[in-house]
């Protein structure tokens, strides 16, 4: 059975594993944030200072979504070893987020362009797997469960 593999960019990831680990580690950085909010408003309480708060907040918060965004370039990297692609590619799901960004900050209809990042997730995660060997590896079968495996 393939393993998820978050901190390295190299190998094949099939669709289903990519899906599942986008999900995974989503729901990580919810958990990672939250405990990031609940540590800085015990930090708040106990100094009765905002900028301890904030500081707390903005240390943790921060790794916690840095060691996400690198994970997911992670996962990324491998979907595009499945169908060929280089790894490197996955850094063009920045430049639509950055792209998206800065539509929300120019406002109006620029807001609009905050949909690049996800249709890029979508097409990285939606694009059929290179059935044979490629330069990065085998493709990983991924088998649905029989009867003798439950």
């Amino acid at each position: 059975m393939h393993q998820l593999q978050f901190f390295r960019a190299s190998g094949r990831l099939p669709r289903r594993f990519f899906w599942i680990g986008v999900l995974l580690l989503l729901i990580l950085l919810s958990c990672a944030v939250f405990v990031s909010v609940l540590l800085a408003g015990v930090a708040r309480s106990a100094t009765g200072s905002e900028t301890v708060s904030f500081a707390v907040f903005a240390v943790l918060g921060g790794l916690s979504i840095l060691a996400g965004l690198y994970s997911l370039t992670c996962l990324m990297s491998q979907r595009l070893h499945d169908f060929g692609g280089p790894g490197i590619w996955a850094l063009g799901f920045y430049a639509l987020l950055a792209v998206g960004i800065a539509g929300i900050r120019i406002g109006g209809i620029a807001g609009a362009l905050m949909i690049l990042p996800f249709a890029g997730l979508v097409f990285f995660g939606t694009r059929p797997s290179d059935p044979a060997h490629n330069i990065y590896g085998d493709p990983i079968s991924a088998p649905l469960p029989t009867d003798t495996q439950l």
